[in-house]
């Protein structure tokens, strides 16, 4: 693994002419910014490229997420984060492997989360900001994709929000007292099933479809 600076994380530079990276790693989710700033620098200070994104609620809470390294596979960025894991285990670091934000913009980005804030405490359900950001982060990946091949008739920030995952939230309390395995027949770009095992890990979700290119998205 390479890191561009250090000798861990893959340098994304190396392959600007190849596909985009998919994966980075969060070390942590920070209200005070100050506090994402004491964790940048300290990685900073350990030698890793670090960068802060910031996700905002609608209600103007502000979470700064403090991440590192890029990675074009699954494969690679779970050894990368083993080795982080590895050699970082006497510092104070959290670590989770997350899907890059950067697909659409920080407005793009913005849009969605705050139409999916609004309409999830319409219906009285109360979604955390790793719940937001693994479904922006779905929905970045899917806007991504379907610029190149026909996923969903969807598009935009708004109507992703609103027409597939909010459709799949709706769902939630019909589901979230019930575990067990699910089948999502005919999933699409993964809906409902990816947001409902999102909000509930401890269901086993097996999503079926027909095309072979929807399935490869859903299984990424």
């Amino acid at each position: 693994m390479a890191q561009s600076r250090g000798p861990e994380m893959e340098n994304s530079d190396a392959r600007s002419s190849g596909p985009d990276p998919e994966y980075e790693i969060q070390t942590g989710a920070f209200k005070v910014q100050e506090n994402a700033r004491d964790r940048l620098n300290k990685l900073q200070a350990l030698g890793y490229d670090a960068r802060i994104l910031t996700l905002t609620h609608p209600e103007e809470v502000t979470w700064y997420l403090v991440r590192t390294g890029t990675f074009f596979d699954r494969k690679t960025a779970e050894q990368a984060m083993a080795q982080f894991v590895k050699k970082n285990r006497h510092e104070s670091l959290c670590q989770s492997l997350e899907p890059i934000l950067s697909p659409v913009s920080d407005n793009w980005m913005t849009q969605f989360c705050n139409t999916l804030w609004q309409g999830s405490r319409k219906m009285g359900i109360a979604l955390t900001e790793a719940q937001v950001s693994q479904m922006a982060c779905h929905a970045a990946q899917l806007e991504k994709w379907n610029r190149h091949i026909n996923l969903t008739a969807i598009k935009g920030p708004v109507d992703l929000a609103r027409k597939h995952f909010l459709d799949a939230v709706a769902i939630q309390p019909f589901i979230h007292t019930r575990n067990g395995q699910w089948m999502d027949m005919g999933t699409g770009g993964g809906f409902p099933g990816l947001p409902l095992k999102l909000l509930n890990p401890e269901i086993r979700m097996i999503l079926v479809d027909g095309s072979r290119k929807k399935f490869i998205f859903s299984n990424m």
